[in-house]
């Protein structure tokens, strides 16, 4: 029997194969269709899917049409045949229609195995120390970069040199300049 999972609401079930994801949700109390016209339930059925190839059936001509493309499906089109994971948008109101249990809040001070979330044990960047913490910061680990001198342009060698200076040099003779006038024929 395929095990989905609904991600943001932390639900999880065991179903038969072939039902609709609408369905599922439907079962496990999850709004999944984010009305766009209040009252009327014409909305929104857009889901992301993840899951082996083969999990999910094939989209239909319609998803396609309305743009199911890699994991984005219709919950109300989509069929679940394996293993997936589901990821929904939130609505007006809450995803989840009914209530749900929180595990408690971990408490680092009375109990050691509990993750801890604060900025001095992490190296990362945070608003606290935009750099990262001052003692991951400057610790030697991180090798300078190597200045190299920029290559030096050869210089022309002289008789490449003088000609196209010299060329440069002289202004372009006029046509009138170049032909010097040709005498009259009848003189």
């Amino acid at each position: 029997m395929p095990h989905v999972t609904f991600v943001n609401e932390h639900r999880e079930a065991e179903v038969a194969p072939g039902r609709r994801v609408s369905d599922i949700a439907r079962e496990l109390g999850i709004c999944l269709c984010r009305e766009e016209m209040v009252g009327t339930g014409i909305g929104n059925c857009r889901v992301w899917v993840e899951g082996q190839p083969g999990a999910v059936s094939p989209p239909s001509l319609w998803e396609r049409l309305r743009g199911a493309r890699g994991w984005r499906r219709l919950a109300n089109r989509a069929r679940v045949l394996g293993d997936v994971r589901i990821w929904t948008q939130q609505g007006i109101g809450s995803r989840a229609g009914i209530g749900r249990e929180l595990a408690p809040l971990p408490e680092p001070a009375g109990d050691p195995a509990a993750p801890r979330f604060d900025h001095e044990s992490s190296a990362a960047g945070t608003a606290w120390n935009p750099y990262g913490h001052p003692h991951a910061v400057g610790s030697g680990t991180r090798e300078p970069p190597k200045y190299e001198a920029p290559a030096k342009k050869k210089a022309p060698s002289k008789g490449e040199g003088e000609g196209a200076k010299a060329a440069a040099a002289k202004p372009a003779k006029t046509k009138a300049e170049a032909e010097p006038e040709k005498p009259a024929e009848g003189a």
